[in-house]
C-alpha cells in the first residue's frame, strides 16, 4: 500500500487559501487561463515540468487544458482522486451516488488487485478511470521503456480509460509524448487541498477545494495513500455545496473507457 511520504512531496509550503466569503461570488470564467495556446496533442510539457522535490503546486503545462478538454463545460467541476483503489474509494463511490455526481479514479497498479469489483462498480456508476501509473515514480527520472512499462502494466490489471496522470504532476517532454504515443492523454489539476498530509483537516480541504472551484476546475483529491478519512468527510459536504450552487460534477470525457 502506498505510503502518504510516497504519494506526495516533502517539504512544501502550506498553500495560500482564499476566503470562504469568495465562493460564493460568481467564479471565475477561466479555471486554467496559462494553459489555453496549444491545440490538441500539441503541448509544451517541459513548461510544466515539477518533481516531488520542487512540485508545482497546481501544475500547468501550456497547452494541456484544451488538449484533455477540447469542449468548454460551464458550471461544470471535474473531481478526480489519485493513489486508489483503497478501503475508501467504497466510501466515495456511495458519496457520488447519493449525490447524482460522477468523478474521475487514477488507479496506481499495485493498489488493484483484490479491489477489482470496485473498479467495476465505479465503471458500472459512470464514473472514469484514468492510468496513474504502476507504483507511483517521478517519471521525469524515468527512460522512455520504463515510462512506457509503468503505464502498460496497469492497463493489463484494470480497464483504464485513454488518459493518465503524473505522480507529483511531475512531467516532462519524454514522459508527456511517450504517454500520449501509447493512447493515454495526461491530465493535470487547476486546484488540490493538500488532503495527503497528516495535518489536513475536513474542514481545511473543504474550504481549500470550495475556494478553487469555478467553472471548468479539475479538482485533486486522494482516496488512497494513507488515511483519507478526512477527505471522506469533507467530499460528503462538497457534493451538496456544487449541487446547491448549480454544478455538475463530472467524470472526465478523455478519462471514459470506450463501450465499443
Amino acid at each position: 500500500m502506498l505510503s502518504a511520504a510516497a504519494c506526495s512531496p516533502p517539504g512544501e509550503p502550506a498553500p495560500a487559501v482564499a476566503e470562504t466569503a469568495a465562493v460564493t461570488m460568481t467564479p471565475v470564467a477561466s479555471a486554467t487561463p496559462s494553459s489555453r495556446p496549444g491545440p490538441r496533442g500539441e503541448v509544451d510539457w517541459d513548461s510544466g515540468k515539477g518533481s516531488p522535490s520542487h512540485p508545482n503546486v497546481d501544475p500547468s503545462p501550456v497547452g494541456w487544458y484544451p488538449a484533455a478538454f477540447p469542449a468548454d463545460d460551464s458550471r461544470t467541476v471535474y473531481l478526480t482522486f489519485d493513489d486508489g483503489p483503497s478501503e475508501y474509494t467504497p466510501q466515495m463511490l456511495r458519496l457520488l451516488r447519493k449525490n447524482d455526481a460522477n468523478a474521475t479514479f487514477f488507479i496506481v497498479g499495485t493498489q488493484v488487485a483484490g479491489r477489482e469489483s470496485v473498479i467495476r462498480d465505479a465503471l458500472r456508476e459512470g464514473n472514469a478511470i484514468g492510468n496513474h501509473t504502476w507504483d507511483h515514480p517521478d517519471l521525469t527520472t524515468l527512460r522512455s521503456a520504463q515510462i512506457k512499462d509503468q503505464l502498460a502494466r496497469v492497463a493489463e490489471v484494470a480497464p483504464v480509460g485513454p488518459c493518465m496522470r503524473p505522480p507529483y504532476g511531475a512531467v516532462h517532454e519524454v514522459s508527456g509524448r511517450v504517454a500520449v504515443a501509447m493512447g493515454f492523454q495526461p491530465v493535470m489539476w487547476t486546484g488540490q487541498a493538500f488532503d495527503w498530509r497528516p495535518t489536513a483537516t475536513a474542514s481545511q480541504v473543504e474550504k481549500d477545494i470550495k475556494a478553487a472551484t469555478r467553472p471548468g476546475a479539475v479538482i485533486l483529491l486522494h482516496d488512497g495513500g494513507g488515511d483519507r478519512s478526512g477527505t471522506v468527510q469533507a467530499v460528503s459536504r462538497l457534493l451538496p455545496f456544487w449541487k446547491q450552487q448549480g454544478y455538475a460534477v463530472k467524470s472526465i470525457a478523455a478519462c471514459r473507457v470506450s463501450s465499443g
